[in-house]
């Protein structure tokens, strides 16, 4: 879609847009890019939900794995 680059979810959006997809979609993982503003405390916020039979996927990028880590995530791409 064109434009959609521009298009840009505050920390509370992406945990709301999460715990959508889990509870009322049954999505099961969904995946969170490391060059968004945010993206540390947007995974922190979904991770500590614990949201039962949801995996958060991130892109991979090796500067930022240690934190990734201690966040909780288990699930990196490589891009």
């Amino acid at each position: 879609m064109a434009g959609c680059a521009d298009l840009a979810y505050s920390v509370d959006d992406k945990v709301r847009i999460a715990e959508a997809l889990a509870q009322e979609l049954g999505v099961r993982r969904t995946e969170l890019f490391l060059t968004v503003p945010g993206w540390e405390a947007a995974a922190r916020a979904i991770v500590a939900r614990r949201l039962p039979l949801f995996d958060l996927y991130v892109t991979w990028e090796p500067s930022k794995t240690p934190r990734l880590l201690d966040l909780g995530v288990r699930h990196t791409a490589c891009p």
